[in-house]
């Protein structure tokens, strides 16, 4: 019963080895102090449960659990848990004492930072979390006031992975079998802007959704924003369901290794994400070649469009180089008699004397006339070319056929008809998001396509459709599931 369990107050000491010092904070079934561990003489921090956890079978579980998960991880990087048990009704856990800032503190106070400042703070992340996954634990809580920045051998952001509070056993593990019960009961537990889409549908969740939550600090450390904003706490999860990734406000920074990092964690589907943590790692640190970012659809036409106005520019400057050649005929003696006066006074003297230049040719004292040879051939040439390219094709554009030959082999257009029941699941087509149900998605060509149904409170559902033309319904029906938030 709750009377029967007390809270700790300062002065306090627990297990004859613990004096309470003071409080550092509560949650709504804990609270945590900073105690002094007695004989060892270093401070801990305690984390207890309040009286009224205890009316909640369940909460008193995941402390237990928690603390028998995290005495499985030993890493610099994971908190270290001392010892745990209960004492004169009040259960506790001494944990290491970690004095430094959350991540949501750097994050709110100077992001955007740099790629390589964020790359630092996230690999450690994700050293943190490749420990966890190897024993088989999935933190499903990652969030930047889960991770503290402090001190330690010389690095001054040294990070700290903390609160595995609804981490889930994943391995066989008979000796844990009391702590896997919990993981079955259906509930979805964590922070809404860092949960994944499986974990927001309520299916299985693996290491892949603490991937698709490193991927989020990422970002934000990048960008100083969430990817998935929203006003409230449904909107947020609805575009975790059904947004594409924005990407990096810096094209650039976007179109790197760390934006490639990003867009692979973030992936809707688990299948399609980063494999693990150390490749997510390898992909920081430029171990993968980051494919070139997709060519933007306007690019297309508007090259298009330039090599039309030069080709048109080509052809208006030929026409003028023919109609000048015909209309204004010259003697074919005056280029060299420009020529040869530009040559030394004597020469001109000497053509002037036998072939005297017309007066409009004459060269003024004050302007210096150049003709250049070689450009008065290729002009001449390019007119040649281009009357020789008319001739050309001239019979070619009689003998051109009234349809191309592969106009009968158009590609299969289908209409795909979205169907789910209930209404308003988000849907993604081969992983991309395309909408809610009910609406209709045009796919081009006969090639198999996965469609994706999610919807909070049910049970994600892919389906593979083979596209033959015209309109086919898609429909599914989605099982329930259940979903709760944590604040």
């Amino acid at each position: 019963m709750a009377e029967q369990f007390t809270i700790p107050t300062r002065g306090d000491i627990i297990a004859g080895k613990y004096l309470i010092q003071e409080e550092l904070g509560r949650g709504s079934y804990g609270v945590v102090f900073r105690a002094r561990q007695l004989g060892v003489e270093r401070d801990v921090a305690l984390k207890t449960l309040l009286p009224q956890a205890f009316l909640q079978s369940e909460i008193v579980e995941r402390f237990q659990r928690e603390a028998a998960l995290v005495s499985r991880l030993q890493h610099p990087n994971i908190v270290t848990l001392y010892d745990f048990g209960e004492s004169e009704g009040v259960l506790y856990m001494a944990m290491e004492f970690i004095r430094g800032r959350q991540l949501s503190q750097l994050i709110h106070e100077e992001a955007p930072v740099a790629p390589e400042r964020a790359a630092h703070l996230v690999k450690q992340v994700l050293v943190a979390l490749s420990v966890a996954h190897r024993e088989g634990i999935v933190h499903r809580d990652l969030k930047p006031e889960n991770i503290i920045l402090t001190e330690f051998n010389g690095d001054s952001e040294f990070v700290k992975v903390l609160d595995f509070g609804i981490a889930k056993l994943t391995c066989g593990d008979e000796s844990a079998d009391a702590l896997k019960t919990l993981t079955i009961q259906g509930y979805v537990l964590g922070t809404p802007h860092y949960m994944s889409p499986e974990t927001i549908s309520g299916d299985n969740v693996t290491a892949q959704a603490d991937l698709y939550a490193a991927g989020i600090l990422l970002y934000e450390l990048l960008a100083g924003e969430h990817p998935f904003e929203a006003p409230n706490p449904s909107s947020v999860l609805i575009r975790h369901l059904s947004d594409p990734v924005p990407p990096l406000p810096d094209p650039e920074l976007d179109a790197s290794r760390y934006g490639y990092a990003i867009k692979q964690a973030l992936e809707k589907e688990p299948s399609d994400r980063v494999a693990d943590a150390q490749t997510f790692i390898d992909i920081l640190d430029g171990k993968h070649e980051v494919p070139p970012a997709p060519r933007p659809a306007w690019i297309m036409p508007a090259a298009l469009a330039v090599v039309a106005l030069l080709l048109a520019a080509v052809v208006a400057t030929v026409a003028i180089v023919i109609w000048d050649a015909f209309e204004s005929p010259a003697p074919a003696a005056v280029p060299a008699v420009v020529e040869r006066t530009m040559d030394t006074g004597a020469s001109a003297a000497e053509d002037a004397d036998t072939a005297p230049a017309p007066p409009e040719l004459a060269p003024s004292p004050d302007v210096q006339v150049v003709v250049d040879k070689s450009a008065v051939e290729v002009e001449a040439a390019v007119v040649m070319s281009a009357m020789a390219a008319e001739d050309a094709a001239a019979p070619t554009a009689v003998k051109r056929p009234d349809k191309r030959p592969n106009d009968s082999k158009k590609a299969v257009s289908t209409r795909l008809r979205l169907v789910s029941d209930p209404a308003g699941a988000q849907v993604t087509i081969n992983g991309r998001p395309v909408g809610s149900t009910p609406s209709t998605k045009a796919v081009s060509g006969d090639a198999p396509v996965k469609v994706g149904f999610r919807k909070i409170g049910f049970r994600a559902t892919t389906v593979k459709v083979s596209p033959k033309g015209g309109t086919q319904t898609v429909s599914v029906k989605l099982k329930p599931g259940r979903i709760r938030l944590v604040p």
